[in-house]
């Protein structure tokens, strides 16, 4: 499964790195049949598929990246995997839903993703600073008022002193401002990450329930795909 770091494949990359091929014949000689179109013969080939790419209508494949070996018609899955892209959904196993190809929208998502995380730990830097900052300017308030108190000091020194107070209150209220204004900042991306991430689960969801009516029996697959990208197989 791809991790969400990396750059997903292109669609012809993963047929040419991901997938082992078998035997034309695997099916028949073992007695089962393709997950996809559920049929031991070969799948037609449609128009789409001969305009993106040559596959071969006959050759079985098994997908690498699936944590179990999945089997099927490597026309039926090349057909799969660019409808789910063209439609900008998650290149998936029709078997076990693993991400196989991410999709433009993921992408942008992901991307989205990580720069509100970014956006995070600079705030929480800011936040951490201003803190910081605060309490060296709350000892500086302090020392400068334990000296005005101090009946050794003349009339000018206080006047000075009295000048540090005054300035290192104005300073502290302009952190208490940055700080409060970083507060603010950090909890809007926060709740922006909460709602991607609650995008991208719902997308996963929706991804799930049309798998579980691809395994409910045949013909789903076509209600998943446009007419001119469906699957027709020989009986």
């Amino acid at each position: 499964m791809l991790n969400d770091t990396e750059n997903p494949p292109s669609l012809d990359a993963f047929f040419n790195g991901s997938i082992d091929g078998l035997q034309d014949d695997h099916y028949v000689i073992h007695g089962n049949e393709c997950d996809i179109c559920d049929c031991d013969e070969k799948a037609d080939p449609s128009e789409i598929v001969y305009q993106a790419s040559s596959v071969s209508s006959t050759a079985i494949t098994q997908a690498k990246t699936c944590p179990s070996p999945h089997l099927f018609h490597k026309l039926c899955l090349y057909t799969w995997l660019h409808t789910k892209l063209h439609k900008d959904e998650d290149a998936t196993c029709p078997v076990c839903r693993t991400r196989l190809i991410m999709s433009a929208r993921s992408e942008r998502m992901q991307v989205c993703l990580e720069q509100l995380k970014s956006l995070v730990g600079q705030y929480n830097a800011v936040i951490e600073n201003s803190l910081l900052r605060m309490n060296r300017i709350a000892d500086g308030y302090q020392q400068a008022k334990q000296d005005q108190d101090d009946d050794s000091t003349d009339d000018a020194e206080k006047l000075e002193l009295l000048n540090q107070q005054r300035a290192l209150t104005t300073a502290l209220r302009t952190a208490l401002a940055t700080n409060e204004l970083a507060e603010q900042d950090l909890a809007e991306c926060l709740d922006a990450i909460r709602r991607v991430e609650a995008y991208i689960a719902i997308s996963d969801q929706v991804a799930h329930t049309s798998l579980s009516y691809l395994m409910a029996g045949q013909g789903v697959v076509e209600q998943e795909m446009p007419p001119t990208t469906a699957i027709r197989a020989h009986h």
